[in-house]
């Protein structure tokens, strides 16, 4: 993911790229994020998803990982929104 995202920027020659908020947060700027929400669902050994639900001040926000598990760390591999299903294909040129 983040080879993606460092891809994006370099493509973007010092502009905007694709990517434009913070996928993590869904949002451009943040504000005190309260009522965090998570389901997290084992896959497999090597993948995992998680569901979170948050505030970001008045804002209701539900934002979707997608882990891997890369020797002992989990990495994030996907992010999806409502209105972003898929960052990976969305960085994908």
């Amino acid at each position: 993911m983040l080879k993606l995202i460092r891809e994006d920027e370099r493509n973007a020659h010092g502009e905007v790229g694709r990517l434009d908020h913070d996928p993590v947060c869904d949002c451009q700027d943040y504000d005190v994020m309260t009522g965090f929400d998570c389901v997290v669902t084992q896959q497999t050994d090597r993948r995992a998803s998680v569901s979170v639900r948050f505030v970001n001040g008045a804002t209701s926000t539900s934002v979707s990982f997608v882990l891997a598990r890369i020797g002992n760390e989990w990495r994030i591999d996907d992010v999806a929104d409502p209105q972003m299903p898929s960052l990976r294909r969305f960085l994908i040129p």
